[in-house]
């Protein structure tokens, strides 16, 4: 017999939830101050008394992985407040899908969605203009990326770091990369010890005792050694979304020593080695694939060749159909 959804209890129509939202990492908290400050205002001319503030930083919203959000959405289901309170509805979403499901999913728990900033009325007319705002919202959000994607393709034609950070480079005066004399010994260092047959395992207990810690200032792993071992960047090549330049930025390692190190990488594979690592390549970043692996439920192990789309997710293809349709030098 099929269990009965459990029924939300009757929120409470006195109390809201403040959501607030910004999106770029060049943005401040004072952002996020602004629209708890407007919404505060909002809900006290308006008989609400705020229980709670549920704030994401730097997170798009054309995404529904944002913490705070899916956390206040959850939370609908308690009874605790009967409004979610934005400063505008693009804080909401920008993509008029989540827009859609999330909106339901706290009417389903009878609450109410409510911006601060946009008057509109609960009427027939008022859902054609909600209709209206998302989508503008996500014709904005469309626009805006691809302005932005300009740009940055406008920088890489002349080698601008474009914010991908890379171990053993800073941004210079002029926008490009420079070396980071404090990390770039490391990096000759790490090349050095591989090519000379050292396991990569003690290579990256030898950078951690070291004290040194990656671009995200974590302790190195074997993958992001391995990310760093495949880079052509450290050979002096630029990339980025297709853009490849050689010489596009100061060299860190020589070529005789970088392919030195791909060839005991291929000679000296892992388990469930990836036979393409170093090798294949986003024909539009110019990232290398890398392996990764998941268990799914059933315990079954699957292998997959993946690389980072730059705004949090990563594509995937399973390794031996990549493996199988690819043709690799004798």
């Amino acid at each position: 017999m099929p269990r009965r959804k459990r029924r939300a209890p009757e929120p409470d129509r006195g109390a809201c939830v403040i959501y607030a939202r910004f999106s770029s990492n060049k943005q401040r908290d004072v952002s996020i101050d602004d629209q708890v400050r407007v919404c505060s205002d909002w809900a006290s001319g308006h008989g609400l008394t705020v229980v709670a503030t549920c704030a994401d930083r730097a997170l798009s919203g054309t995404s529904d992985e944002r913490p705070e959000f899916l956390r206040m959405v959850a939370d609908a289901r308690s009874g605790n407040f009967g409004t979610v309170l934005v400063y505008k509805l693009d804080r909401f979403a920008r993509n008029r899908f989540d827009a859609a499901v999330y909106r339901k999913r706290l009417t389903e728990c009878g609450v109410a969605l409510q911006s601060a900033m946009e008057s509109i009325p609960e009427t027939q007319e008022g859902v054609i203009l909600e209709a209206v705002i998302e989508g503008y919202n996500e014709y904005y959000s469309s626009n805006l990326a691809q302005n932005t994607l300009r740009g940055m393709m406008g920088n890489a034609d002349n080698c601008l770091v474009n914010g991908v950070r890379v171990y053993g480079y800073r941004t210079g005066a002029d926008g490009r990369y420079e070396v980071d004399e404090d990390e770039a010994p490391f990096v000759r260092a790490t090349f050095e010890r591989v090519a000379a047959g050292e396991g990569r395992r003690a290579v990256v207990e030898w950078l951690n005792a070291a004290g040194s810690r990656n671009t995200r200032g974590n302790p190195w792993t074997l993958n992001s050694l391995r990310g760093v071992l495949a880079n052509e960047k450290y050979r002096g090549v630029y990339s980025f979304n297709g853009v490849r330049k050689e010489g596009g930025m100061p060299r860190i390692v020589a070529d005789e020593l970088f392919f030195a190190v791909q060839a005991t990488m291929s000679s000296h594979p892992r388990q469930n080695a990836f036979a393409l690592c170093g090798r294949l390549f986003d024909a539009s970043t110019g990232t290398p694939y890398r392996g990764t692996s998941g268990t799914g439920c059933s315990g079954r192990r699957y292998l997959y060749y993946s690389v980072p789309t730059g705004d949090g997710h990563e594509r995937r293809y399973p390794k031996d159909e990549v493996e199988a349709a690819a043709v690799l030098p004798c």
